[in-house]
């Protein structure tokens, strides 16, 4: 089973302080909870944020959700209540996960599940994927009134995402290769770039979160080596650019 989640927090000098947070099954069981809305101001007043103020703040109380004094205990039951001898927490951000290790960490029973930490960053490169997100936003926010940067928004659409890209019915072996390819297409309000492998085989995505290069650099024609991971989807791993030469610069 898998289990998408969200959250929406402060960075602090002593950490993240969470506002919300949301969990949805690939099934559609959902588990939702946050702040107040007097408690979320009086974080504010102590750690001014304006895209929180701006974003979060306003569409919280729109849905309702446990007290986020009692989550942890609720998300041990409802994890459990699941059935699953095996879970997939599937996230695309670090500190979402971080909240789920501190609420497991807090509570006196253990999960029953075998639990799987998945980081799926590399989705937010993928078109088809940004697509599909942006789809389940604006049904959420007709339907229920909630938008991008709500917990819960934000979880079913990172489950659009997921299921855009990933559309194998059966597994699918992870492989990891080197390969060069041309920058062919450039997208500055994407913030991704695209290049092709000499044989036409490969289409690779190069975004903000690619190691080893900065993709506001490249330009079309410029030839890439990339580490690459194959799979129900592609992981560009890392990209360098190459001189004309061949050779790393």
């Amino acid at each position: 089973m898998r289990i998408f989640i969200d959250t929406e927090f402060i960075e602090t000098t002593e950490g993240p302080c969470f506002i919300s947070a949301a969990f949805l099954t690939d099934a559609g069981r959902q588990l939702y909870s946050e702040i107040t809305v007097a408690e979320a101001e009086d974080l504010l007043r102590h750690h001014p944020n304006p895209f929180v103020a701006d974003q979060v703040l306003p569409q919280l109380g729109r849905v309702p959700g446990v007290p986020w004094a009692e989550i942890g205990a609720h998300l041990l039951h409802w994890l459990d209540s699941l059935g699953a001898d095996d879970v997939e927490i599937v996230y695309d951000y670090n500190v979402d996960f971080l909240l789920v290790e501190q609420l497991l960490a807090s509570s006196d029973a253990p999960l029953a599940a075998t639990m799987r930490a998945a980081h799926v960053g590399y989705l937010l490169d993928d078109l088809e994927g940004k697509a599909a997100a942006e789809s389940a936003w604006h049904a959420l926010e007709a339907t229920h009134g909630i938008a991008r940067h709500h917990a819960l928004a934000d979880a079913y659409a990172l489950r659009a995402r997921f299921e855009a890209v990933h559309r194998v019915a059966e597994p699918v072996e992870w492989r990891t290769v080197e390969v060069d390819a041309t920058v062919t297409v450039v997208i500055p309000e994407f913030e991704i770039v695209h290049a092709e492998t000499h044989d036409g085989a490969l289409t690779l995505c190069i975004g903000e979160g690619t190691p080893n290069v900065d993709w506001r650099s490249l330009t079309v024609g410029q030839r890439l080596r990339c580490a690459v991971e194959t799979g129900p989807a592609t992981r560009v791993l890392s990209a360098e650019v190459l001189s004309q030469a061949g050779t790393e610069v």
